[in-house]
């Protein structure tokens, strides 16, 4: 049995112990023993809220010194640091005269330090493996985060029942300021579900699926997905989820990210979750690594495509992204003009490739002069001018600038 011990709270500990001849220098055999002895563990420690389990008591009593003990001790849901005393409290009898065994004053007791520690479980992403940010309406199982539960540092099971997800109207780091609400989460989308990872070529292929929910205008953002299949992860492993989306058939343009905030771990009481961390020990809500990457819902007609995002813009962004859509390869021009038709500012690309664009054109809120425009709505256009033959097409969409 070690000599010292680290566990996590609510840990169930084993400790076996052998009573044993001391140390001698005589030639002469040990004489046999008579009757029996007995070990006990100093119940101080129950008081610190230790539990005896599966049957364990705090006396064990042996006949012989082949003979194990053992006790099985739950530690507290509390962090501290303390120890395992045990002592002989009856000694057998030497077989030779029959007196009661001594006991070696410096070998006859045992002190086990031990340290109760909060388990923190670390969550890490895998959207490397997610490549398709640009989406259209009504696709089924997009993936929108990969993440990984790690239990490589314990050696208890863990079981995974749950996860909270927040949605964000931006390209950059999320904030409470820019939190969808539940109305324009619906809008987006349909139903969310958490699988278990898959090479994302083979989602066509069944999946585990431990949870899903269907979005509605009165669902909650941050989205809380409650597993109907717990998530076991053995001592010693890891397990990779991904969650996955099914879109609206009547979205709007659109940039969005999602953050994880929570994901509901335990390990041996389902009523108390174990705390979760980044790689870089940050909690979920607070963590910049566990943010998916940034996705843009676009519609695959160029008229509906086209428009900008974040609208309004000016006071919080500084900038505006004009998206649009090319079936084609084209010579594009973006102007924006006054309400009045005065022409604030142009901007022209030569020979695109067929595709969707909302990060090629931005908009600062300047006119071709560098200067600041005023408060107020502003008319976008955009003529696409194809290459290879074909009609111009030429569309109009609103801006409003607030600085």
């Amino acid at each position: 049995m070690a000599s010292s011990g680290l566990l996590s709270e609510g840990q169930k500990l084993t400790i076996r112990l052998k009573a044993r001849y001391a140390p001698t220098q005589s030639p002469l055999p040990y004489a046999a023993l008579q009757g029996q002895g007995s070990i006990v563990l100093d119940t101080t420690i129950l008081g610190q809220g230790f539990q005896l389990v599966d049957g364990s008591q705090a006396v064990q009593t042996f006949t012989d010194t082949s003979q194990q003990l053992s006790w099985v001790i739950k530690a507290p849901f509390e962090v501290m640091t303390t120890s395992l005393n045990f002592l002989f409290q009856d000694l057998p009898l030497d077989a030779n005269d029959g007196l009661n065994a001594q006991v070696d004053r410096q070998l006859g007791k045992l002190s086990i330090p031990i340290r109760v520690r909060q388990k923190t479980i670390v969550i890490t992403t895998a959207n490397e493996d997610i490549a398709d940010t640009s989406l259209s309406r009504g696709q089924n199982n997009v993936p929108l985060m990969s993440f990984v539960v790690s239990n490589t540092e314990f050696d208890d099971p863990l079981h995974v029942d749950g996860l909270t997800l927040a949605f964000y109207s931006t390209s950059d780091q999320p904030s409470a300021e820019n939190l969808l609400s539940p109305r324009a989460l619906s809008q987006m989308i349909r139903q969310l579900r958490v699988i278990d990872y898959q090479d994302l070529q083979g989602l066509a292929r069944p999946a585990v699926a431990y949870g899903q929910i269907t979005i509605s205008d009165s669902t909650p953002n941050p989205v809380r997905i409650q597993f109907d299949q717990t998530a076991d992860l053995e001592a010693k492993t890891e397990k990779k989820f991904l969650i996955v989306a099914e879109l609206q058939n009547n979205l709007v343009n659109r940039m969005f990210r999602s953050q994880l905030q929570q994901v509901a771990v335990y390990d041996f009481d389902p009523e108390r979750l174990l705390g979760t961390s980044d790689a870089l020990g940050k909690a979920l809500s607070e963590s910049d690594q566990l943010v998916s990457k940034a996705f843009t819902l676009v519609s695959t007609n160029p008229q509906e495509a086209f428009g900008n995002y974040p609208n309004p813009f000016g006071r919080q962004y500084p900038y505006t992204n004009i998206a649009f859509l090319l079936e084609a390869n084209a010579d594009v021009q973006v102007r924006i003009f006054t309400l009045t038709g005065e022409l604030v500012w142009t901007r022209e690309l030569k020979g695109l490739a067929p595709g969707f664009y909302d990060r090629l054109i931005r908009w600062d809120g300047r006119n071709d002069r560098g200067q600041r425009v005023l408060n107020g709505v502003y008319l976008c256009t955009l003529e696409i001018t194809p290459l290879h033959g074909g009609a111009k097409k030429r569309f109009i969409t609103k801006i409003a600038y607030i600085k």
